[in-house]
This record gives C-alpha cells, structure tokens and sequence, in this order.
C-alpha cells in the first residue's frame, strides 16, 4: 500500500494558509512524499536507533478482523502535491527521507502516532 505519509500538524498548517490566502478549490495536504506503510515502518524504527532490518512484509492474517481480508482497498492512494505546494509557497516535512527525530520524553517533539494515521489520505 503506498500513500502520502503526514503530520497533522502539517495538514493544520495547509489548512490555515488555505484559509488566510482566500484559496478556493481541491488542495491535496498531504507529505510532501510517497511511501509504502513498510517504508514507513523501517524509517520510523530508524529514528529510534532500532534495526530496521527486523520490519519485514508479511501477508495480512486472515483471522485477525483488522486485517481488511476479502474488503477491497486501494494499493495507491498517493497525491501530487506539487500544485498544492506551489499556491501555498510551502513544502510539508518528508517523513521518509528526512524523518523526524524521536522525542527525548512523551510531550517532546513531533506526535509520531501523527506520522503512521498519516498514511491516510485527506484533500480539502
């Protein structure tokens, strides 16, 4: 599955500039990136000094009800956000490529839970 990995932070900021440019239209906020839930997962783990090397893909286990067996869903939900990024002069973090650092205590740094519910796609 490959999406747009995003902070809510990040969204909340789009949002705003949307708002306080008077923009109108279909803005896709969104990182400024794509990536696949595992590519995620390893650059997270990365960022706690962890081996991301013990992350592997694995099927969905089909007794568990989360695992969406047998419901279709997308592969791809990626979004071009070039246009976006152009009309609000602004480019949102690459968590994947230039991931966050990892919080010195619990209430310091960037909601890392922020980054994996990001792998939602949200257009305004």
């Amino acid at each position: 599955m490959q999406g747009n990995p995003t902070l809510a932070t990040e969204i909340g900021e789009m949002i705003v500039r949307i708002i306080e440019a008077d923009q109108c239209g279909i803005f896709h906020c969104c990182g400024g990136e794509s990536a696949t839930r595992l590519e995620l997962a390893q650059a997270t783990a990365q960022v706690f000094g962890l081996d991301a090397n013990l992350i592997q893909p694995s099927p969905p286990d089909p007794t568990d009800p989360a695992s969406l067996t047998g419901i279709p869903v997308p592969q791809d939900t990626r979004l071009e956000f070039t246009c976006t990024a152009s009309r609000l002069a602004y480019q949102p973090p690459r968590p994947v490529s230039e991931p966050v650092r990892a919080p010195a205590a619990v209430g310091d740094g960037p909601d890392l839970v922020a980054v994996w519910e990001g792998l939602g796609v949200m257009s305004v």
